[in-house]
């Protein structure tokens, strides 16, 4: 597998669990996903400068919104779409 499509599953699941988990932290995410927080924080700066993923409010007490959810389709067809 690619490091592109090993990154672009890598952005599916962890989208997948800010759905469920909107004030989740980056750390908490890496944990429960088995991954390092670096590889996280990385996926996440993709995410919100693709303009799909933003922070609303603080680092602490904040969560995440991903942007046009409502017209999403699919984890995996918003990421082609807007890559």
């Amino acid at each position: 597998m690619s490091s592109e499509k090993s990154s672009e599953k890598s952005s599916e699941k962890i989208l997948a669990f800010i759905m469920e988990n909107k004030t989740a932290s980056a750390k908490e995410i890496a944990t429960v996903m088995g991954l390092s927080s670096r590889a996280v924080e990385k996926q996440i700066a993709a995410l919100k400068k693709k303009k799909i993923l933003k922070r609303i409010g603080p680092d602490k007490g904040g969560y995440w919104s991903i942007v046009n959810q409502e017209e999403w389709q699919g984890v995996t067809d918003f990421l082609k779409v807007n890559s």
